[in-house]
């Protein structure tokens, strides 16, 4: 237990080197033409140490750092056991597993197999009823905007008026000649009147 309280501790003393405490610095470069200047000894951050120290010595760093491993260990298994599917877990909480997948395919695949992934965590020996199964939202682009439409050619107009002219059913006879006002061409078109 001690053993993986200290390399726990060392990855994430590793973790934040890398990720918040700068690069040392090897000094400006030398202008040409201008007289040799002995570059600066490389500075070294003075407070690495004690953050390192008091991170190590802080609970809730061990605890997240425990939490951490932990998750990851599920994301190894659960990824072993649905046939290496894409996973990600993201929290455990009341026996409930959240887990990431790319999309609502593997969703779906996933929840198929449910109990199988609940028998496999349970054999690793973690205690979960349910996974909860969420597909990663993608940034959905804008749809582009629709181009308008052109309106009908005269010579649809007046084919649409002449068979409103001849049509015998009134309730058909009402709808074209909706359909030519919304078109602009509320009075009726003579046949006659189109040149082919």
């Amino acid at each position: 237990m001690e053993s993986s309280t200290r390399a726990r501790a060392a990855r994430g003393r590793a973790i934040l080197a890398r990720t918040i405490l700068p690069p040392p610095s090897r000094g400006p470069a030398q202008p040409p033409g201008m007289p040799f200047q002995e570059a600066r000894p490389p500075m070294q951050a003075r407070f690495s140490r004690p953050v390192l120290t008091w991170l190590d010595r802080d609970p809730a760093f061990r605890q997240l750092a425990r939490q951490l491993d932990d998750l990851v260990a599920l994301q190894r298994v659960l990824h072993k056991a649905s046939g290496g599917a894409p996973v990600t877990v993201s929290g455990l909480a009341d026996g409930t597993l959240t887990v990431v997948v790319p999309g609502a395919a593997w969703a779906s695949r996933l929840r198929q197999v449910e109990p199988s992934l609940v028998a496999a965590l349970a054999r690793e020996g973690v205690r979960v009823q349910r996974l909860k199964i969420r597909p990663r939202r993608q940034a959905e682009a804008a749809a582009p905007p629709r181009a308008p439409k052109k309106p009908p050619p005269p010579e649809a107009l007046a084919a649409l008026a002449a068979l409103r002219a001849e049509a015998g059913a009134p309730a058909l006879q009402q709808a074209l000649a909706r359909m030519l006002a919304r078109h602009g061409a509320g009075s009726p078109l003579r046949p006659e009147a189109v040149r082919r």
